[in-house]
């Protein structure tokens, strides 16, 4: 279910950037940003890992409006 949602979410927020100057990346991030306290991101990107970290910086910096870590 994660899966469809992510996927889902990801390409409604790409439709934000018109001109799709952005990677998808960018866009699932977001996605699973949403995600990172449940059991599914934990199991995905355990703590600590690269993918994990990246993830929550990038959200937390979409939250704040600047780079975060």
């Amino acid at each position: 279910m994660a899966d469809k949602f992510v996927a889902a979410m990801a390409s409604a927020l790409q439709e934000y950037d018109a001109n799709h100057t952005l990677p998808y990346q960018l866009y699932e991030d977001l996605a699973w940003g949403g995600l990172s306290a449940a059991p599914i991101f934990v199991k995905t990107y355990p703590p600590g890992s690269a993918e994990s970290i990246r993830i929550k910086n990038r959200y937390a910096a979409e939250s704040v409006g600047f780079i975060v870590g």
